[in-house]
């Protein structure tokens, strides 16, 4: 026992200093995988198979969760598997090449996703998360020559769920599913629901990540906010000036006509007054204005009377 001890603190040593002085991501994380490899196994020692389990990592790797499953190749294949909500196998998974049992790690590495890898063309706004899956047929604490095993979906893909996702203020950014193979290889994918989920064939290393060139500095992002609160603060006022304006012109237009019909009455009522008084006279029972009038007497025209 004291010589596994041993054993984890110069790995936990060399993973320190390796890590110091690499930025190679295939590299580091395999040394960093062996090490949590080592500590699950370890925690699976007279424990059932079928739970999920917690791995207790060195107090230098305290910002990485761990936890370890094992399983048998029938439950595997007939179940699948769901881990803390984040990792989804579903059933119908084989194991290349085909097993009698076989043991999960899942990782995630936190807040120091970005300590362990850098990647150089993208920005990470969301955790690693990963998980690796061995041959358990003969489990025990010697892990030199344990097996890794691939995954082969034959229905629906496996999928990563991210439970913090930073997402940027520019919401035009591409955003999109990072896949980090155990070959080295890279490979960027769509996301899917609400760009918090990957979806992934095979086990490996997963990200959320957005370009670079499509993020701009957040002072720019809130310059452009301030500047389009300024453009609909003024347009509403706009549209409020012109509104009052139509409302004063309709009222003065009223105003107007007001006036207008005011003046004509009591113009009528001048003309009335300032014109000729008629007489009234009763016909029957209805009173009605009466004007005397003279005729004129006709004139003969010779002077003579007929």
């Amino acid at each position: 026992m004291e010589s596994r001890k041993t054993h984890l603190l110069i790995s936990c040593l060399l993973l320190s200093l390796f890590l110091s002085l690499s930025s190679s991501w295939n590299s580091s994380v395999y040394l960093l995988d062996s090490l949590i490899r080592d500590h699950a196994f370890e925690s699976l020692i007279g424990k059932q198979t079928g739970k999920l389990y917690q791995v207790s990592l060195p107090k230098n790797l305290s910002g990485i969760e761990a936890s370890v499953v094992r399983l048998r190749n029938a439950q595997f294949w007939s179940h699948g598997i769901n881990a803390n909500n984040i990792f989804s196998i579903p059933p119908r998974t084989k194991t290349i090449p085909p097993v009698k049992r076989l043991v999960i790690v899942f990782v995630s590495f936190s807040n120091l996703s970005s300590f362990f890898y850098d990647l150089p063309t993208h920005v990470l706004i969301a955790p690693i998360l990963g998980f690796s899956v061995y041959d358990a047929t003969n489990i025990s604490c010697d892990t030199v020559n344990v097996t890794e095993l691939e995954l082969s979906v034959t229905e629906a893909p496996i999928s990563i769920v991210f439970p913090q996702v930073e997402l940027p203020a520019d919401r035009n950014s591409k955003i999109e599913c990072v896949v980090f193979s155990s070959n080295g290889s890279v490979n960027f994918l769509s996301t899917s629901y609400s760009m918090s989920m990957c979806m992934a064939m095979s086990s490996g290393w997963f990200s959320i990540v957005v370009s670079p060139s499509s993020l701009r500095p957040p002072m720019v992002v809130m310059r452009e906010e301030q500047g389009r609160k300024w453009r609909n603060w003024v347009i509403v006022s706009m549209i409020g000036v012109v509104g009052l304006a139509l409302l004063c012109l309709l009222v003065g237009i009223g105003v107007f006509k007001k006036i207008t019909k005011s003046g004509k009455l009591k113009e009528m009522e001048m003309k009335a007054e300032n014109g000729e008084v008629l007489e009234s006279v009763w016909i029957g029972r209805t009173k009605m204005p009466f004007s005397t009038m003279r005729r004129t007497q006709p004139l003969i025209e010779n002077g003579t009377a007929p």
